[in-house]
């Protein structure tokens, strides 16, 4: 099911299975590896790194996240697979969109509503830069750039500059402008925009999981 290849792929595979059974396995169920191996490849991690190292890195990273805080695995795992398509080709990382869920899940954000609005959340910012910029009150040609040199830190950049307008009093009015006025992107993004230290700490967390491996 994973594409998997040749005597050394397969004996990478069941060394990394093996290990992430016993330290997942009882919190993600019988699809972890199968879930993890499909984001491994999904970001090109398995090419940049090997399968195996790939496969531990997100691992290590899930259970990092979920051993530090009230975030839970299987959030973790479900959000990272529902919006890994659309983060990836956006340029994020692993780490990036898992210290996004962790922080969703420890502020109970329903994890459905929470993927679905991050993905309205990229896809607006990639098709309507001009206008979510506009919106928030940054400077168009800034923001542009930003985005296409680094999506997470203009994200990040986004979230602060709605939280400037004060709390969801302030937010509602401007994402109803820009017509993202969906009960669950209204709580994701002040979720997020009241958050963006505890955002920015935890993907920093999450990138050192990751590399350790």
């Amino acid at each position: 099911r994973l594409g998997i290849q040749g005597k050394q792929a397969v004996l990478d595979f069941v060394q990394a299975a093996d290990l992430i059974n016993i330290a997942l396995g009882e919190d993600l169920g019988e699809d972890a590896v199968k879930n993890i191996g499909k984001l491994a490849d999904v970001f090109g991690d398995s090419h940049r790194l090997g399968l195996k190292q790939a496969m531990l890195s997100t691992a290590s990273t899930i259970n990092e996240l979920a051993q530090s805080s009230s975030a839970s695995e299987p959030y973790l795992m479900e959000f990272a697979s529902r919006l890994g398509g659309v983060g990836a080709s956006a340029g994020m990382t692993q780490a990036q969109l898992l210290g996004i869920a962790s922080v969703m899940d420890q502020n109970k954000v329903n994890v459905e509503k929470g993927a679905t609005a991050m993905q309205n959340i990229l896809n607006a910012l990639f098709a309507d830069t001009a206008k979510m910029a506009k919106g928030a009150g940054l400077d168009v040609q800034q923001f542009t750039a930003l985005l296409k040199k680094d999506a997470n830190e203009a994200l990040l950049t986004f979230l602060e500059a709605l939280n400037s307008k004060g709390g969801m009093d302030g937010i509602a009015p401007v994402l109803k402008e820009l017509g993202m006025s969906g009960a669950g992107v209204t709580q994701t993004l002040t979720t997020l925009a009241a958050r963006t230290d505890q955002l920015r700490s935890t993907q920093e967390q999450a990138a050192a999981a990751f590399a350790a491996g």
